[in-house]
């Protein structure tokens, strides 16, 4: 590991201890200087949170829910990105303290897994690009509205209501704390502040980010005053004039995985692996892979299924569920619920058919095996021929559960020992329709 991977592996606080050890380990021959912001963000694009791989924030194959996403979208030249937000906002308000912060945005959004154009968009309606005067009156370099808890968190407070305030208007965009709480002694940025507050509902669309949904508050509901629909309707048309000058920069149709680091979109094989365990581990055991727990964590904040056991995600059904639509091949499938639901749904629908098998080599890696309760009077269960892969330890991808919490039966996805020629199971393959356009 060399010094430079060692240290994108710190959070900021170990970084300082870090690097004074370094000092004193060389003693007082070499001077110690600071380090520049530039330094701390070169670090922090080499960190391994860089790109929105934050817990809930990695949506693997997720699509956006609406034309306008929350979410980080495919950004595919983050320099031009950054260039057309500067441009918007030179077009439109030539006086903001914004004015070239474009690559702030666009990184600090990229770091979160939020969209960069959401803030645009949030601040050039809260604030005028941070110009109006309510907003400078304030003295808090704060564009975006977000209100403060004076016990914990930095703030101003010129009336009854309480401001949050930044030290800069950079900081507003790229806290140099990485990930951080918000209070005094880790201030976040927007994009941190969006990720951690409304973690939830982004995945489900702009509106429901705005308005709320279930527990979850939005950003600017009507209950306080505000016009959603015409919030709406600013963001779209900022996001809109923005993409028209990124042209192919960035894809709003498309949530990124990630920073693209799941590669499973469209591939039901390589969605199974990434959210399994390549080898076999005894059960109990119910730890998932970070893929797979982001992606249940998701699907609870959509109000799909997850599987019917205790644990949420270490389930059979919850798993083969999630790997068919998360990777785009079937979004309908399985309906909203277990194998006995699953099983009907892949008798009823045109998209499967029922493969007969005598041996393996009737097996194409995706075929799905189902044996429900319903169906034969053995306990269900379901999981996913996945064929020879490499560094993968068996031909099977699947998960179990037991019926209480001390069971010993719980088992996280990862390569699994079911008898694929035996146990009464019925085999189905995908044959078309129901993926993406």
């Amino acid at each position: 590991m060399n010094l430079l991977t060692k240290l994108a592996s710190l959070k900021w606080g170990n970084l300082l201890r870090f690097i004074s050890m370094v000092l004193l380990l060389i003693g007082t021959s070499v001077p110690a200087q600071a380090i520049t912001d530039e330094d701390l963000r070169a670090i922090n694009k080499d960190a391994v949170y860089y790109g929105g791989e934050t817990i809930g924030q990695q949506l693997c194959g997720t699509i956006a829910t609406d034309q306008y996403p929350v979410l980080t979208p495919e950004i595919r030249d983050a320099e031009t990105l950054a260039g057309a937000i500067d441009e918007y906002i030179d077009n439109n308000y030539s006086d903001s303290p914004f004015r070239d912060m474009g690559k702030y945005f666009v990184e600090g959004g990229m770091r979160a897994g939020i969209n960069p154009v959401l803030a645009v968009a949030l601040t050039k309606h809260e604030s005028g690009m941070g110009t109006n005067e309510k907003t400078t009156a304030l003295e808090a370099n704060n564009g975006f509205g977000r209100t403060a808890n004076a016990r914990t968190q930095p703030y101003v407070q010129p009336s009854s209501r309480v401001w949050y305030a930044w030290d800069s208007w950079q900081d507003s965009l790229y806290s140099p704390i990485y990930p951080a709480d918000g209070t005094v002694s880790q201030p976040d940025d927007i994009f941190q502040y969006i990720a951690r507050r409304y973690e939830g509902n982004l995945e489900r669309g702009l509106e429901a980010f705005l308005e709320g949904r279930g527990s979850v508050a939005g950003y600017a509901p009507s209950s306080d005053g505000n016009n959603v629909a015409d919030y709406v309707k600013d963001v779209t048309n900022v996001t809109n004039e923005i993409a028209e000058l990124a042209g192919s920069a960035i894809d709003l149709t498309r949530i990124n995985p990630g920073g693209g680091s799941c590669g499973a979109l469209g591939d039901v094989v390589q969605t199974a692996l990434l959210y399994a365990w390549p080898d076999y581990r005894s059960p109990p055991y119910t730890n998932m892979k970070p893929e797979y727990e982001q992606a249940i964590r998701s699907a609870i904040g959509r109000d799909e299924y997850v599987g019917g056991g205790v644990y949420p995600g270490i389930d059979c059904g919850g798993f083969v569920i999630r790997t068919i639509r998360d990777s785009g091949l079937d979004r309908e499938y399985g309906g909203y619920g277990g194998t006995d639901t699953q099983h009907r749904y892949l008798e009823q629908s045109s998209n499967w058919q029922k493969v007969a098998v005598s041996s393996t080599a009737d097996l194409a890696p995706g075929d799905v095996a189902i044996r429900s309760a319903w169906y034969s009077g053995a306990r269900g269960h379901t999981y996913m021929y996945v064929g020879e892969q490499p560094g993968f330890e068996t031909h099977v991808a699947s998960a179990s559960y037991g019926g209480n919490r001390n069971s010993v039966n719980w088992r996280t996805p990862m390569a699994g020992y079911e008898n694929v020629l035996g146990g009464d199971w019925s085999w189905y393959r995908f044959v078309g329709g129901g993926g993406d356009e």
